[in-house]
């Protein structure tokens, strides 16, 4: 039945073709579009667009009415960004923690993304790792992340920012690595994405109650508190003493 698939994961029929969803439900082309019909009395494609834009309302809703304070000063407002900072504690764990770090000290190349906003935090963790002799690439141009990512060596690994693990670029960069012998470690409040399906470990950055969720304007301090979190307990383990101290004496000329 197409409802199945439909029920139980929304947001990744948004992202389907008719044949992958046919394939997925067990029915024919001919029933997905009769119920497509049905639902929206239009095809599959404004289906999907009618369902995008549901599951948008749906979210904004949800993310309403959890709000039980608006911050209305600046003490109020940095506890409750403090508050969902401390949520990382409870959303992850030592074991996935160090199970991430293993890849990492084992990588030929750390390579880290994110698309849009996340962006920043994947230069972040580049640069830092760079610093402390690892060897990492990210990149802002599709068409050389994925390159980057044909031509990984051997144990490479890509660290994948996403809040909602639905990012149509994110996903095509996972799956390029899992296609390439590339580990995944994929950052992201939804465990249950698209993204999420391709990823070796998942760490989870979910705060509860943002003050910033709002289009294009969510904080992202979540997860450059996670780039913390891997930083620290990297860093009597990464090679900077042998490598980094290298590139420190080379590029510390350049710096004020």
């Amino acid at each position: 039945m197409p409802a199945l698939p439909l029920l139980s994961n929304p947001m990744q029929v948004t992202r389907m073709s008719m044949a992958e969803l046919s394939e997925k439900s067990g029915a024919s082309d001919a029933t997905v579009m009769r119920v497509c019909k049905k639902v929206c009395d239009a095809g599959f494609y404004q289906f999907k667009i009618q369902l995008a834009m549901d599951l948008a309302k749906n979210l904004s809703a949800a993310s309403s009415s959890q709000t039980d304070e608006v911050p209305n000063d600046i003490v109020s407002f940095i506890d409750l960004m403090a508050a969902n900072v401390a949520q990382l504690s409870k959303d992850l764990s030592m074991e996935r923690i160090s199970e991430s770090i293993g890849l990492i000290l084992g990588a030929g190349t750390v390579y880290a993304f994110g698309w849009g906003n996340t962006g920043a935090v994947a230069d972040d963790l580049t640069h830092r790792l760079l610093r402390y002799g690892i060897n990492a690439f990210t990149s802002h141009n599709l068409e050389y992340m994925m390159r980057g990512i044909v031509l990984a060596p051997e144990g490479s690994v890509l660290i994948a920012f996403s809040r909602s693990g639905e990012s149509i670029y994110l996903v095509e960069c996972c799956k390029l690595a899992r296609a390439n012998g590339v580990k995944v470690i994929l950052v992201t409040a939804e465990e249950s994405s698209s993204a999420a399906f391709l990823a070796d470990v998942i760490l989870k950055v979910n705060p509860v109650n943002d003050p910033m969720d709002c289009l294009g304007g969510s904080s992202h301090i979540y997860e450059f508190a996670l780039n913390d979190i891997l930083l620290y307990f990297l860093k009597d383990k990464a090679p900077a003493y042998t490598v980094g101290t290298k590139s420190e004496a080379i590029l510390g000329q350049f710096k004020n």
